[in-house]
């Protein structure tokens, strides 16, 4: 079953990673348009208690890396660099009821943040990758029943932003 499609290998061209799902093995295929290049063999037998949340370049090499979430609720990137597969854990596990929104450079670093939001009437959260596993940002004061929607550079100015509504509002973005 595909679980991401994103520029593993740093050729500025959409790879596919695929996930098993009776084993739970992960592969990519490199891809050039849609023809396959080249294949990459991430792991064996991950259990089914852990879950692809997305791709971001969590350590700034323009490749693409792997986020992953336990039932736990603990967060796990792959960092996709050769040798492949370097684990590096993100902040103790954070509530299950905390749900990953988007990832994207939201702070202009060069390395993919996290973008998450608990049930109303909590707020967004962001935890940015740090090597010193932090405890997630505690966002500014401002609406309690945002819900990001989306991740992308919604304002021309080159990092992302999210951008959530409520049940009373339309989409802003910050």
């Amino acid at each position: 079953m595909v679980r991401a499609v994103a520029d593993f290998n740093g050729d500025n061209k959409a790879d596919i990673l695929w996930r098993e799902t009776g084993g739970g093995s992960t592969y990519i295929w490199f891809m050039d348009g849609g023809r396959a290049i080249g294949q990459g063999y991430t792991s064996s037998g991950v259990d089914n208690t852990w879950t692809v949340q997305g791709t971001g370049d969590f350590d700034g090499d323009t490749k693409q890396d792997i986020l992953w979430r336990h039932t736990s609720g603990a967060l796990y990137v792959w960092l996709c660099r050769a040798p492949p597969s370097a684990r590096l854990r993100l902040p103790p596990p954070i509530s299950l009821q905390w749900v990953v929104k988007g990832i994207g450079d939201f702070n202009g670093d060069g390395k993919a943040d996290i973008s998450g939001a608990m049930p109303a009437p909590a707020r967004p959260t962001l935890v940015h990758e740090r090597a010193s596993a932090s405890a997630p940002d505690t966002p500014p004061p401002g609406p309690t029943a945002l819900d990001p929607l989306r991740v992308g550079d919604m304002n021309g100015t080159g990092p992302p932003t999210c951008c959530g509504g409520t049940a009373r509002g339309p989409c802003t973005s910050g």
